[in-house]
C-alpha cells in the first residue's frame, strides 16, 4: 500500500522547460533594426499554492506575439528583451536581459500562496535580432486581480493510519488527475496551436 502511495507521489514531480532565448552573433553584418512585433494575445495564471510537486505554486505570465507580414526576419531570427517601465511585478518575479524568443513569450516563477494580491505593470517588449540590433519596443500591460484563484484544499485529517493512507492515495490521484487537465498554463505556453508547453507535470 505504502509503496503504490510513494510511487503516485513521486510521478508528481513538477518539470518545466525554460524559456527558448535568442542566440547573439555580433559578427553578423546585418545593421537593420528588427520591426516590433504584433501583439496577439497575453494570459496572467497565479500559482495556486501547494508544495512544488505538481506545478501548483508556479505563476506564468506569457505574450503571444507575430512578426509583422512580409518582415525579413523570422520567429527565430528576433526575440524580445522585457522591461519594466510602470508598476511591480509580483513578489519573486524578475525578467533577465537575455531576449526569449517568440511566439510565446514566456516567463514562470515560484509564486505566492494564495490569496494574491493584485497587480498591474507595463512592460516594454524591446525585438532583437541575431545581430543584436534594437527595434522600436511595444508596451503591454500586464496584470491580475488578484484573489485565491483556482486553489483548492483538502479536509481534515482521518483518524486511523489506514484511512489517512488510503485517503492520501485517492487525494494523490485525484490530484494528478487535475494536474494533467489544468496545472499546464492556461493560454501559458500550451492552448494555442503549434505552442509548445514550457512545463509538465509528470
Amino acid at each position: 500500500m505504502l509503496a503504490i502511495l510513494a510511487s503516485v507521489l513521486s510521478a508528481q514531480a513538477c518539470t518545466y522547460d525554460s524559456p527558448s532565448t535568442l542566440a547573439l552573433d555580433p559578427s553578423s553584418p546585418d545593421e537593420t533594426a528588427p520591426a516590433p512585433p504584433e501583439i496577439v494575445g497575453v494570459n496572467v495564471r497565479r500559482g495556486r499554492g501547494g508544495d512544488g510537486k505538481a506545478c501548483e505554486d508556479l505563476g506564468s505570465i506569457t505574450i503571444t506575439v507575430a512578426r509583422p507580414a512580409n518582415d525579413p526576419d523570422s520567429e527565430d531570427q528576433v526575440g524580445y528583451r522585457l522591461q519594466v517601465i510602470d508598476g511591480q511585478l509580483p513578489e519573486g518575479l524578475e525578467f533577465g536581459s537575455a531576449p526569449l524568443l517568440g511566439p510565446n513569450v514566456g516567463v514562470i516563477w515560484t509564486d505566492s500562496a494564495p490569496p494574491h494580491g493584485a497587480f498591474e505593470v507595463t512592460v516594454a517588449m524591446v525585438p532583437i535580432d541575431v545581430a543584436g540590433n534594437e527595434g522600436v519596443p511595444v508596451e503591454v500591460t500586464l496584470g491580475d486581480a488578484g484573489g485565491c484563484g483556482c486553489q483548492s484544499g483538502a479536509g481534515g485529517a482521518p483518524t486511523w493510519a489506514w484511512a489517512w493512507a488510503w485517503g492520501s492515495l485517492l487525494v494523490a490521484v485525484i490530484s494528478r488527475y487535475r494536474v494533467r487537465e489544468q496545472c499546464r498554463p492556461a493560454g501559458a505556453f500550451a492552448d494555442r496551436p503549434g505552442s509548445t508547453a514550457l512545463w509538465r507535470a509528470g
